[in-house]
């Protein structure tokens, strides 16, 4: 189950604030709490550049879909949007927390992809979106859930 956005390459910053597993994180972390994660993608040969040494934190390292943190699955989030600067962005409000998304620079298209998807839909407590059975519900099992997807226009 899931709900996708495709935007304007200029949406690149993926903001959030979602209930966490643990009470601390380092503040690089990309299971942090709340935080904000700029895309900056990287072109390269290979996902990463063998025998060299990172020099930024982890968490900004960067390939051609964007940095570590920019990229990672945000679960059990209560809100998140994709910006292009003040004012302009897609946003995501879930009141139970039930939603993950994930961002991603499509270098196809030249936009960012953004997906949203239900906890429930999933098998277990990570998401998994390609898994055979994920959206798939027991017999007599109903799977719901809401969220509220909107776009705000700022001043260009």
């Amino acid at each position: 189950m899931g709900a996708g956005v495709h935007a304007a390459r200029k949406f690149d910053t993926l903001s959030w604030r979602r209930e966490a597993a643990w009470s601390w994180y380092p503040d690089d972390h990309i299971g942090r709490p709340a935080g904000s994660a700029r895309a900056n993608p990287v072109a390269r040969r290979t996902v990463e550049e063998p025998r060299v040494a990172l020099s930024t934190p982890w968490s900004l390292d960067a390939n051609a879909l964007g940095t570590n943190d920019f990229r990672s699955t945000k679960a059990n989030v209560r809100e998140a949007s994709l910006s292009a600067g003040p004012g302009r962005a897609w946003r995501v409000v879930s009141a139970d927390a039930g939603q993950s998304v994930r961002a991603w620079v499509d270098g196809d298209r030249f936009a960012c992809s953004w997906r949203a998807s239900t906890r429930a839909a999933s098998t277990s407590s990570s998401l998994r979106t390609t898994a055979p059975s994920a959206g798939r519900s027991r017999r007599g099992n109903v799977i719901a859930s809401s969220f509220r997807l909107v776009m705000r226009a700022g001043e260009e």
